[in-house]
């Protein structure tokens, strides 16, 4: 079993499936613009139930409220430590079909350039992490910060959100999606340096083989003692071997 951290929850991953549970983390860790856990997850699986049977998007397995998880399709490894061992340019097609199916689905996701007060910031780009990568085929993955638009998760959004999601527009989402595969460096360097603790020493690391980079970055990669023991629970609830 592998792990990572994000913002809002913890994901165990196995060869054919990933478990994301927001019920483990700390609310208070939760930026108020995201709203509460549940909001987050309630994003996450309404957008997944709309995404189910197309290509490019994690498969929803299963998901569960009362703990606040979910097991979906493992859509191989993140772009973030392996960028560098790809041409990301023949992946442009497909990210223009990432972003055909989301308009058909009514899906709007959250991309840095719609922050207006963000475009002048210096790290703003769209994060490789949300990329993932499994036999010649891309997909985005991570849609807890998403909006199923005419659904009780859009109806829940917090202020915060709502002002944001007023920018949203389709082309520059487009754009920023083909944008990172085009110039994967300024995505890389955006992200590393929102996911580091100390950000003194972004210019010593920058510049690091990124596989080698996410490995020493443990507090993403190394499940805490707690999350360990719960993992027993949710490879029971889903039903995973190993």
């Amino acid at each position: 079993m592998k792990y990572t951290m994000g913002k809002a929850s913890w994901c165990f991953i196995t060869e054919d499936r990933v478990v994301k549970c927001y019920g483990l983390r700390n609310k208070k860790t939760v930026k108020p613009a995201r709203g509460s856990i549940f909001d987050c997850w309630l994003r996450e699986t309404t957008c997944l139930q709309r995404l189910k049977g197309h290509d490019h998007f994690p498969q929803l397995d299963d998901c569960e409220e009362s703990d606040l998880s979910l097991s979906m399709s493992n859509c191989g490894e993140s772009l973030f430590p392996a960028w560098k061992e790809h041409d990301l340019t023949q992946y442009i097609d497909q990210v223009h079909a990432i972003a055909d199916t989301l308009e058909e689905a009514k899906v709007k996701y959250f991309y840095p350039g719609m922050d207006p007060a963000g475009k002048n910031k210096e790290h703003t780009k769209f994060p490789l992490s949300n990329f993932c990568v499994k036999d010649g085929v891309i997909s985005l993955i991570d849609f807890e910060m998403a909006v199923p638009m005419d659904s009780r998760a859009e109806d829940r959004l917090s202020d915060r959100l709502s002002y944001l999601y007023g920018f949203y527009n389709p082309d520059n989402f487009r754009e920023s999606l083909v944008l990172a595969l085009q110039k994967p460096v300024m995505s890389y360097e955006s992200e590393l340096m929102a996911k580091l603790v100390d950000k003194d020493k972004f210019e010593s690391v920058k510049h690091n083989n990124p596989r080698t980079q996410w490995a020493s970055m443990e507090l993403y990669t190394s499940p805490p003692d707690k999350v360990i023991k719960e993992w027993k629970n949710y490879k029971q609830r889903y039903q995973i071997n190993g």
